[in-house]
């Protein structure tokens, strides 16, 4: 092949690709709590898809001979959309093998995809047209096809397992990185298939305009697609942890009322229990009092002790009634609250001068 590579050049289509790899795992990613899961594979189908067509026409700009390059219009468009088909479809084959479960992709769907993206780049070089015509190397397009194949094979791989074997960040760009070095490869290999024979070069017809022009019009649209996708994805992610955050916080409050709910209940029970034991003993004590042998005024104190017990040992007996553990939701008398109710207050309502009547 005559001519030159750029080497900025082939490192930008490079990062293009690794960043149309990382934007499919965004979109994958919000497949799981996303309520419009489709609407989010589509459109990190066309993220994805533009993104390898970006890398595809990034590296065919990378290639510079001695004289200037025309695309032809349709062809190019073509290019795009056979990249964005067979990556929607990439897509939603991932997500229907997520959610039946199966553990990666079959060989038939990674040929599906490999031959879309294969179709996609030679139709992309087609776009070029010379004046003595241009030669295939059999050999290279065979392993360009393999390649592609492998590589569709690999990326439906890292994206079904996106959702637990690369959750983190650092793991998510290495699955990028991987998936970007396997269309690279394959788009290389391509263009060393590509031989235009010798004394050829770049024929301007209608409808084709210089691969700068189409750079800037084909390839900034579909990088500022992308970065509008993801920061989309962001924002929609953002508020989605906002909810589970607050979410987490009500069960946590919950969960910490109820933890306090059962911490008095049992100090309720236990206080309970230990104030009724001694109570009954003094009560014992004052039954075996001889009221005989008591003068009136110390027949009148016996009489307001017991009350006085009887009274601390009905409040224990009553405090202890609204604090019942139990495994469910059980009947409950409305008469025998209020009565409980009634009797914790009984100091007070007197002291108040209140009566009472049920």
């Amino acid at each position: 092949m005559p001519g030159s590579y750029d080497p900025w050049t082939v490192i930008g289509s490079f990062l293009i690709a690794c960043f149309a790899g990382y934007v499919a795992f965004e979109s994958i990613d919000h497949t799981q709590f996303s309520d419009k899961p489709r609407r989010w594979v589509v459109l990190g189908g066309c993220a994805l898809g533009l993104g390898i067509w970006s890398m595809h026409f990034v590296g065919m700009i990378a290639w510079r001979p001695d004289y200037p390059l025309y695309y032809s219009v349709d062809r190019t468009l073509l290019s795009v959309l056979i990249a964005v088909t067979a990556s929607i479809f990439a897509m939603l084959r991932v997500v229907r093998n997520q959610l039946s479960g199966k553990s990666s992709s079959s060989l038939l769907e990674a040929i599906l995809v490999g031959c879309g993206i294969c179709a996609m780049h030679y139709v992309g070089m087609s776009a070029l047209t010379f004046d003595k015509g241009v030669m295939w190397h059999p050999g290279w397009v065979s392993l360009s096809l393999v390649i592609a194949i492998a590589a569709s094979w690999a990326a439906m791989y890292l994206l079904e397992h996106s959702r637990t074997e690369f959750a983190s960040l650092n793991r998510r760009l290495l699955a990028s990185v991987a998936i970007a070095l396997a269309i690279c490869g394959m788009h290389y290999v391509g263009m060393k298939a590509f031989m235009p024979y010798a004394g050829s070069v770049g024929v301007h017809q209608p409808f084709s305009i210089s691969g700068a022009v189409l750079a800037r019009v084909g390839v900034g649209n579909a990088l500022l697609f992308t970065v509008a996708l993801l920061l989309a994805s962001y924002r929609e992610k953002n508020v989605w942890i906002e909810m589970v955050s607050d979410s987490h916080r009500q069960t946590l409050e919950t969960a910490r009322k109820l933890e306090n709910m059962a911490v008095f209940e049992r100090i309720s029970a236990s206080v309970a229990k230990e104030i009724n034991n001694p109570v009954e003993a003094a009560m014992n004590h004052l039954e075996l009092i001889d009221i005989n042998e008591l003068s009136a005024s110390g027949r009148a104190h016996r009489t307001a002790a017991q009350h006085e017990l009887r009274r601390i040992a009905d409040i224990a007996a009553h405090t202890s009634k609204f604090f019942v553990q139990r495994d469910g939701l059980t009947a409950a008398s409305i008469p025998e609250l209020f009565e409980s109710v009634v009797a914790l207050l009984q100091s007070s309502l007197r002291t108040a001068d209140i009566d009472v009547q049920t």
